[in-house]
């Protein structure tokens, strides 16, 4: 899932919003008030999954994978601007990928036994 943090989710719409601008890292972290590694991860993910691009020397935007993509995004903005707790709630309840991965190795192992 491409926006699996609240950081994540407020980068997308910050890049979304101003898509012909060209942010550098600094930039960010500035503008979500928020550390570097976190802003990074984000951005990592984002870019995973088409949502942004970019590079450090030439600055990060929002990238249109797909109409689809773009339309769902439109949509979770929408979400976003109306119930923002809802949404935050949502994601912090979300069950953390690595967490569960780190728990599927295990019942792997267990079966192999």
């Amino acid at each position: 899932m491409a926006i699996g943090s609240i950081c994540a989710l407020e980068l997308l719409i910050l890049l979304r919003r101003e898509r012909q601008r060209r942010y550098r890292m600094a930039e960010l972290v500035r503008e979500l008030r928020s550390s570097e590694l976190a802003v990074g991860q984000a951005l990592s993910h984002l870019i995973k999954f088409e949502l942004a691009a970019g590079t450090p020397g030439a600055g990060y935007h929002y990238q249109q994978g797909s109409e689809q993509l773009d339309a769902i995004c439109e949509q979770v903005e929408a979400v976003y601007v109306r119930k923002l707790v809802s949404l935050i709630r949502a994601l912090l309840q979300a069950p953390d990928e690595k967490l569960r991965e780190f728990a599927d190795a295990f019942r792997i192992a267990l079966k192999e036994k």
